[in-house]
């Protein structure tokens, strides 16, 4: 895919495989799928609404389900630093926090 294209496509190909891909992605996930778009579109930004996250590609807004309008409540995240900083630990398992070292639990991986 080339970043000169919107994201559809890319959205359809994440959401398709799995039912639950849309409820994943709408409901704890979101900061992660802004971080899928942003690898693939660099100048990707995130948007917050103290709910949900859309991320602003080329003007326009983003989510698991396709184009979306912001509400007047989004506000961009890289504006606080705290915010989007936080948010990379959005979901992630008390496991994964303990293990930040690179260390695998208990020999998985070796």
């Amino acid at each position: 895919m080339q970043a000169t294209q919107t994201p559809y496509a890319l959205l359809c190909a994440i959401r398709e495989p799995h039912p639950d891909m849309v409820n994943i992605c709408m409901n704890g996930s979101c900061f992660k799928l802004h971080t899928l778009l942003k690898q693939i579109y660099p100048d990707a930004t995130p948007w917050y609404d103290h709910d949900h996250i859309i991320t602003e590609i080329a003007g326009r807004f983003w989510d698991i389900r396709g184009e979306v309008l912001p509400s007047p409540r989004h506000i961009r995240m890289s504006d606080d630093a705290l915010l989007f900083n936080g948010a990379y630990f959005w979901g992630v398992s008390a496991d994964c926090l303990a293990n930040s070292s690179g260390e695998r639990p208990n020999g998985v991986g070796v």
